[in-house]
Parts: C-alpha cells; sequence; structure tokens
C-alpha cells in the first residue's frame, strides 16, 4: 500500500485517533493502579483487624481468669493443704529480715513464690493464708500463663506477695525490707473506697522496679470473711503487648509496619524500636485522628502517599498504630503494574493497526475491513480469555499454598483459625458436640540440640503423617498450631470419641519408634490435652481451646507421653 494512497485528513485522524487511544490507555491503567492500591490497603486493614480482635479477646479472658483467680482466693475452703502447707517449711526468714520462699525448696517454673516482712509474719493468720494461698496460686498460675500474660499473684493488705513468675525467677529475692505495693495501683483500684462493686479493672502502664520492667495489668479485688483483704491479678509487660498488638500477618509483606501503641489521649506506651520518654506524646498531626478510632472498628486514613491504620483496644483505653507505606504497596504491585503497562501497549498497537486498516479500506472495502475487524476482536477476546483463565488458575494455586503448611503439608495456623471458626458455628447450628486436641512433641527441642535441625523437621514430618491418618472424617481439620504443636478439630465428637482418637493417635506415634537422644522412653512421644464443648451452652471457642491448652499443660506437668482431659 503507497502512502499517497492517504490525504492529509487522514493523517490527521490518524494522529488523534492514537492521542485518543494513548489517552484513554493511560488514564485506565491509573485507574487501575488506583483501585488495586485501595483494595491492599483494605487487605491490610482487615489483617489488622482480625489480629486486633484476637489480641482483645486475650484481654477480655484475662479479666474473667483474674475475676475468678479472686473468688478462689477469697473462698478458704478453695485453699488446698498440701505438703507444703506449713508456713516454716515453704517460707524461712533472711537476713533482711524479710521471709522468702526457701531458696533449696523454691523452683521458679513450678512454684508460687513468697516474701513478706517479718511483721506480717507474726500473725499465725497471715502465715496461714500465705502458705495456703501459695498452693492456689502456683496450681491457677500453671494453668493461665500464656505468650502474653507473664504471672499470677496475690497482693494482701498485710503487705508481702505470693507470686507464680517464672520468667522473673529472683523476684521474691530482688524484693527488700522497704518493698510495699500497698499504696501502689496495683492494690488501690480494688480499694472499696475506688472500686465499689468489686470490678476488674486494668492499670495504666507502671514502673515495677523490682521487676526492672514497665507493665501493664489486670487487677481483681479478693476478700476473706467478707472483707477486702487485698488483689490479684496477672502482668502483661508493655515490650509483650506491643509484641501482641502487632503480631499482624500481613498480606503483603512489607508495606505495613507497627507504629505506636498509646493511651486515648495520644500519651505514648510504645513505639517501634524504642522506650518512649516518660510523657511523651505521638505527633500533633495524628491527634485529631484518635476521636475516630472509638469502638473496636479498625480506620485507614490518607496522608500524602501513605496510609495510617488505627485500632482500639477498649480494656486498655488504647490505641494501636500500623503505618501502611504507600510506595511500598506500589513496589509490591509493580509486576501487575507492568503487565498493565504492557497490555495498554498492545492494546494500542492493535487498536492503530485497525485504525490504519480502516482507513485503507474506507474507499470501497468497507465490508472486507469489517470482516477483518471481527476477526481481530475474535482473537482479543480469546487472549483475554486464555490470560483469564490462566490468572484464575494461579489464584487458586496460590489460595492452596496460603493455606498449607510448607514443612508438614498439614494445614497451616491461618487455615486453622477460619477452619475452627467455621467448626464452631456448624456445631452451634447444630447443637452438636465439638473437640478439639493440642499435641505437643514432648522435649522437642531436646531432639533438636542432640540430632540437629534437619532431624528435627523430619521428626515434624513424621509426626503429621502419623496425624494425618488419624483424619478420616472430611470435617476433620489436622493443623501445624506452631513449632512442634499441631492440632486436631473433631467435629460432632463428644470426650469418649475424641480420647479414643487421641489415646490411638499418641499409640501410634510411639510405635513409630522415632528415636530420641535425651528421652527416658529412648524414643519420640507426644503429650495431648483433650477439650470437648457443646457452642450452645459453652462460652466462645477461644475458652474451649483455652481448656485444651490448659489439659495440654497438666499432660506435660504429670509426665509427658499421656493424655489428658479438660474438665
Amino acid at each position: 500500500m503507497k502512502l499517497s494512497f492517504f490525504h492529509v485528513k487522514d493523517w490527521v485522524a490518524v494522529v488523534l485517533g492514537l492521542a485518543l487511544v494513548v489517552t484513554c490507555a493511560v488514564l485506565l491503567e491509573r485507574e487501575i493502579v488506583r483501585y488495586l492500591v485501595v483494595r491492599t490497603v483494605e487487605e491490610q486493614r482487615l489483617a489488622f483487624s482480625a489480629s486486633l480482635d484476637r489480641f482483645n479477646a486475650v484481654l477480655l479472658n484475662a479479666e474473667v481468669t483474674a475475676a475468678r483467680f479472686g473468688r478462689l482466693i477469697s473462698d478458704d475452703g478453695s485453699l488446698p493443704e498440701n505438703e507444703f502447707s506449713d508456713f516454716s517449711v515453704r517460707v524461712m526468714r533472711d537476713q533482711d529480715g524479710l521471709w522468702r520462699s526457701r531458696r533449696d525448696l523454691f523452683d521458679p517454673a513450678t512454684k508460687a513464690g513468697i516474701w513478706l516482712p517479718n511483721s506480717a509474719a507474726e500473725s499465725a493468720d497471715t502465715r496461714r493464708f500465705f502458705s495456703r494461698a501459695a498452693v492456689l496460686t502456683e496450681n491457677f498460675g500453671l494453668g493461665i500463663l500464656n505468650d502474653y500474660f507473664i504471672d499470677s499473684w496475690v497482693l494482701p493488705l498485710s503487705n508481702g506477695e505470693i507470686i507464680f513468675a517464672p520468667s522473673w525467677p529472683t523476684f521474691i529475692y530482688d524484693a527488700n525490707a522497704t518493698t510495699d505495693y500497698r499504696d501502689t495501683p496495683w492494690m488501690q483500684l480494688t480499694a472499696p473506697q475506688h472500686n465499689s462493686k468489686g470490678e476488674v479493672r486494668w492499670t495504666l502502664p507502671i514502673y515495677d522496679p523490682v521487676a526492672g520492667q514497665w507493665l501493664v495489668s489486670v487487677v481483681a479485688p479478693f476478700f476473706r470473711g467478707g472483707v477486702w483483704a487485698g488483689s490479684v491479678g496477672h502482668d502483661l509487660t508493655l515490650t509483650q503487648l506491643f509484641a501482641g498488638l502487632m503480631a499482624m500477618r500481613s498480606p503483603t509483606p512489607g508495606v505495613a509496619q507497627p507504629l505506636y501503641v498509646t493511651s486515648h489521649d495520644g500519651v505514648l506506651w510504645n513505639k517501634v524500636g524504642q522506650q518512649p520518654d516518660l510523657g511523651e506524646r505521638i505527633p500533633d498531626r495524628f491527634l485529631p485522628l484518635l476521636r475516630q478510632s472509638s469502638g473496636t472498628q479498625v480506620t485507614a486514613t490518607l496522608l500524602g502517599h501513605d496510609y495510617l491504620l488505627i485500632g482500639a483496644v477498649p480494656a486498655l483505653n488504647a490505641r494501636a498504630f500500623y503505618w501502611v507505606d504507600g510506595a511500598g504497596v506500589r513496589a509490591s504491585l509493580a509486576a501487575k503494574i507492568r503487565h498493565l503497562q504492557i497490555l495498554a501497549l498492545l492494546s494500542s498497537l492493535l487498536l492503530a493497526a485497525a485504525l490504519l486498516l480502516w482507513l485503507a479500506q474506507v474507499r470501497g472495502r468497507r465490508q472486507q475491513r469489517e470482516i477483518a475487524m471481527a476477526a481481530r476482536s475474535r482473537d482479543l477476546e480469546l487472549q483475554i480469555k486464555v490470560r483469564t483463565q490462566s490468572l484464575a488458575q494461579a489464584n487458586v494455586e496460590l489460595e492452596l499454598l496460603s493455606r498449607q503448611d510448607h514443612l508438614t503439608g498439614l494445614h497451616n495456623r491461618r487455615s486453622f483459625d477460619e477452619g475452627w471458626t467455621q467448626a464452631w458455628k456448624h456445631a452451634q447450628r447444630g447443637q452438636d458436640s465439638l473437640s478439639i486436641l493440642l499435641i505437643d512433641v514432648d522435649w522437642f527441642k531436646q531432639y533438636n540440640d542432640g540430632l540437629g535441625h534437619p532431624a528435627g523437621d523430619e521428626c515434624l514430618r513424621e509426626i503429621a503423617r502419623a496425624i494425618a491418618e488419624s483424619v478420616r472424617r472430611p470435617g476433620d481439620l489436622a493443623a501445624r498450631y506452631g513449632g512442634e504443636e499441631f492440632v486436631l478439630v473433631l467435629p460432632a465428637t463428644n470426650l469418649a470419641g475424641a480420647l479414643q482418637v487421641a489415646e490411638s493417635l499418641r499409640q501410634s506415634i510411639l510405635d513409630q519408634g522415632l528415636y530420641h537422644p535425651t528421652s527416658h522412653l529412648g524414643v519420640v512421644s507426644v503429650s495431648i490435652g483433650v477439650a470437648t464443648g457443646t457452642p450452645a451452652v459453652d462460652e466462645s471457642p477461644t475458652m474451649l481451646l483455652a481448656r485444651a491448652d490448659m489439659a495440654l499443660l497438666n499432660a506435660k506437668k504429670n509426665g509427658r507421653n499421656r493424655v489428658e482431659a479438660a474438665h
């Protein structure tokens, strides 16, 4: 075809048509990129909201357990006698005048520590209370400690303390003769003049000089003979608080970072990388955003090219901030944007070619031009269909990978969280029993230390294979819970059935005969905690999971290689 075939007005039409095509392609690309960015930020917001909901549930459960602890301490009949109930056997007086747990008998991993001044020790009733309450404190503490709350303690009005704190083994020996918690928020928040209804309260961040830590604590009163006698509680360090609030699984790695934890009025409790100065506040430009974060809804606010996520922690009257890097979002979308640019270029070239063809056919060849355009349109639709199918298949494969633990092939923690929620709702609708097994490999750290991590990985795969073989029904769910812990969900299964499955699984793993260099059995074994509940009656899936966890702790405490049921 000769160029002279086209008139000047045809070339003008070509140029204008190309300009229009390029402009439309650029605008379309911009809108699609904006949509992808907004969708990615929404994914971040939803992930942060789910993480925050889980942490708020932990705090609410801590309130329940603190209140129960206070009631148990208040009931003198619930303080059991045992071989250490005698004050003189459990406690002895040190040179500084304080009475403390005997160093030769005190094991901070299993025992509650005691310290009290000599003035309080002179009372026979006080001595009896300390020695008996310590038994309840250590039993309660063994069942309630988790990744966030590090201790259980009792502060009587007589001064002194009973504390189960495995992470602070020297705490009771660090207290001195002048240590007195009676005039601190830990005690005063439960006093009748400040708390007439005897409610559970949370402290603001407070520094404990004995522990050398900044703490937030949940406290509850206890009574003796109907009269306020002190407080009980659990402590959460600010470091653990920050870790708990920021334990978010970002669906787009590298674009969302934790920023601050603050009070409701903007006083910093913690920030990334360092402990803030006393009274330090968030930047003034963030203060108006605090009023937008009431309730439990996580809000997303555009700041320039970046985003700020803010979520509330109602129990603590606190706020958690997450920073979403706009540049990071766009970088994570770079591959998709490149595909859009290539598609826009290809579309421009195809449309330009179609325009030239139309101009070439304009003089008497309309029918041939329409046939050619129709053929090209079908080709383009086929390409789009093929690309769409490929993308859909890739999305399906990515979704499967995101729910599978790469080491064991079982469901991962995310898949368990979703499956556990669905199993609970299904059991609620059918008013069925729901059982859960928490499985922990005994002495796994020693196994790794003795044989190395590759052998440890192979051991976990063998355990996972045995667990997978125990899944007999489509509704059962087996997952890796974390580290050497696994979980098995058994819908429509009562306690007897769950115990039978657990015992069969424990024996099958033992029968594998996996060599263990430091176990007294000589082979790898597991401890299993079993809990069964009926969602139509029980309080929440969190409580049922906590009961299974407590049963697992009892199994390990009672010698391992055994199955324990929650009561």
